[in-house]
């Protein structure tokens, strides 16, 4: 009986043991994949060629829009609505 808890107890601890190593290597691969990334992509060189002028016309873009509404002067009063830089429209 003795053998099968010091099995139990054995196992246990290889399992804690890998949990370990589980929980220390995830962050650093996601830590070392997010430096290959800023590197790939040269965020600071991207990031020191960034006009933030241009940046505020796009963040304003991201939610603005303009409606343009037109009315048919033949027959029925007919409307068209189209939203600018819609496909639809």
């Amino acid at each position: 009986m003795n053998t099968s808890i010091l099995d139990i107890r054995l196992q246990a601890e290889k399992r804690i043991i890998q949990m370990r190593m589980v929980a220390f290597a995830v962050p650093i691969i996601i830590i070392a994949y997010l430096i290959y990334i800023a590197i790939a992509f040269d965020f600071v060189g991207v990031s020191q060629k960034a006009k933030l002028d241009k940046a505020s016309t796009l963040i304003a873009d991201s939610y603005s829009y303009k409606t343009h509404v037109t009315k048919s002067n033949r027959g029925k009063e007919q409307f068209s609505i189209a939203i600018e830089g819609e496909k639809k429209g």
